[in-house]
């Protein structure tokens, strides 16, 4: 447990967005709605996640068909998530702007 704990504190999508595969069910495959066509699920293992996808904005974009059917079917842009990984974003940014000098 001690390494989901740790990877929320850092990298907090890490535990959001790796909820989806964890629980993606019988799911093998789904269909990319730009194409038509049944294409395999994103495999962490097998694939390379920036050939895939774009992280912009706390949105996740699919790339490839494979992207795209995984982004829709696992819900990875669900409203609440994309919220929490722009409130991980700010959060970040504040962090890392400078303290202001006073005169």
């Amino acid at each position: 447990m001690q390494p989901v704990v740790t990877a929320l504190r850092i990298w907090p999508w890490t535990v959001i967005d790796a909820m989806p595969y964890a629980f993606k069910g019988p799911n093998l495959t789904s269909i990319d709605l730009d194409t038509g066509a049944a294409v395999r699920l994103f495999n962490p293992r097998l694939d390379d996640w920036s050939e895939h996808f774009l992280f912009e904005a706390g949105e996740v974009l699919g790339l490839t068909p494979t992207g795209r059917a995984t982004v829709r079917l696992l819900n990875i842009n669900a409203p609440r998530r994309v919220q929490l990984r722009q409130e991980w974003l700010c959060a970040e940014d504040a962090l890392e702007e400078p303290d202001p000098v006073g005169d």
